[in-house]
């Protein structure tokens, strides 16, 4: 008996009896992967228990301590949504001395004081007006932002490197004040920023130094 061949039309000798749906889950590579705030301090809590047989309640209150500050500083700073995260890019500033800025690439840029500074006191300039907004113009501005993410830095401040080390001190758009008279008659003091008077660098994120007293 010869081996046949059976030989099907799918359009008409088939019925599709029932339909359903499945979802898979495909894990993601761990770099790719998304981490809850409570899995990531479980995560680093694992990573900076003493390696040693026993642990003191001392040593787990400090943990302790130093995890609720980051998840602190997480929730000031990060909103979580169903998909991911966002990060509120516009603060200004966090004011713990445990948390530091860390600034994008910069150049270096020369300053010639025979050039930039020397002549504003000259016999000429010297009586000139707005002596004072020329000065602070002037004023030697080394850094130039050459990183493409990150937010200018408007606020004098000390910086770091993503490593928490080559700290840099940047000066932030400085702020003149002016009297100012209301129809009312009350007289207030208001600031109003100069232009070209803060250095050219950038913040693209915190670094958290080990803290854990």
């Amino acid at each position: 008996m010869e081996a046949g061949i059976l030989q099907f039309d799918p359009a008409s000798e088939f019925e599709i009896i029932e339909t359903f749906e499945f979802e898979e889950e495909i894990q993601r590579p761990e770099e790719m992967r998304f981490f809850t705030l409570d899995e990531q301090l479980n995560d680093y809590n694992e990573k900076v228990l003493p390696k040693k047989a026993k642990i003191t309640k001392f040593e787990y209150e400090k943990i302790a301590k130093e995890i609720d500050r980051i998840r602190e500083l997480y929730e000031e700073i990060i909103t979580t949504t169903d998909v991911g995260y966002t990060v509120d890019v516009n603060r200004k500033s966090v004011n713990v001395d445990w948390v530091s800025p860390i600034y994008s690439d910069f150049q270096y840029t020369p300053y010639s004081f025979a050039e930039s500074w020397n002549p504003l006191y000259s016999r000429e300039n010297v009586g000139i007006p707005n002596f004072y907004p020329r000065l602070l113009t002037a004023i030697p501005k080394p850094y130039r932002s050459t990183g493409t993410s990150g937010v200018s830095m408007d606020e004098t401040t000390e910086i770091v490197n993503e490593d928490g080390v080559n700290r840099v001190k940047t000066l932030g758009t400085y702020n003149r004040t002016k009297g100012a008279v209301h129809e009312d008659g009350t007289f207030d003091v208001i600031k109003l920023p100069m232009l070209n008077t803060k250095d050219d660098m950038k913040r693209k994120g915190y670094y958290i130094y080990t803290h854990l007293s």
